[in-house]
């Protein structure tokens, strides 16, 4: 039964992209979807973390994306953006939009996914940094990208909004008595 739900999820996903946004189905869509109802129906999340698998997926994706074409050229003239969030000063605002939304959603995501691999890590916000500053900094580089501040700053405010410390309540060393 559960096969058949994310089956029909994909196919109906699938379609409504092609009537909303474009006439075709991109090959990577397709596939992507038929591979991840393979994947949810084998064994393999038995086996290893969800979210190390996810990071593995998401981290090159974000890469590939925030680069692609992947045209570097030395441009003397090309301003790198210190002001954050400057791009939404621009007269394409549904652009713009679609943009940051998917950039919030994206690094979201890695956030969240690193939290829940590595919960007590204090050097992740340092990574991501790291990681969000190398694409802004090899954006600056290509002919069509814009680097800035704003993806450095999407980490650090996601980032500021995972929960921070549990309650371990251990009842072996607590005072019973409060139980009672």
């Amino acid at each position: 039964m559960r096969g058949l739900f994310l089956f029909s999820i994909v196919i109906i996903i699938i379609i409504l992209k092609m009537f909303v946004f474009l006439n075709v189905i991109e090959p990577e869509i397709f596939t992507g979807g038929i591979i991840a109802i393979l994947l949810l129906h084998s064994k393999l999340f038995l086996k290893i973390n969800v979210y190390k698998l996810a990071l593995i997926i998401l981290l090159p994706m974000m890469f590939y994306n925030s680069l692609y074409p992947f045209e570097f050229i030395e441009n003397p003239y090309k301003k790198f953006v210190w002001i954050p969030f400057g791009e939404i000063f621009t007269p394409d605002i549904l652009q713009t939009l679609r943009t940051l939304s998917y950039k919030f959603f994206v690094y979201g995501a890695i956030i969240w996914c690193f939290y829940k691999s590595y919960p007590n890590a204090k050097w992740i916000i340092y990574i991501l940094i790291a990681y969000a500053g190398l694409i802004e900094i090899l954006q600056h580089f290509t002919l069509f990208r814009i680097g800035g501040l704003t993806e450095i700053l999407i980490v650090i405010l996601l980032y500021n909004f995972l929960p921070r410390e549990t309650a371990n309540f251990d009842l072996k060393t607590e005072d019973k008595s409060a139980i009672r």
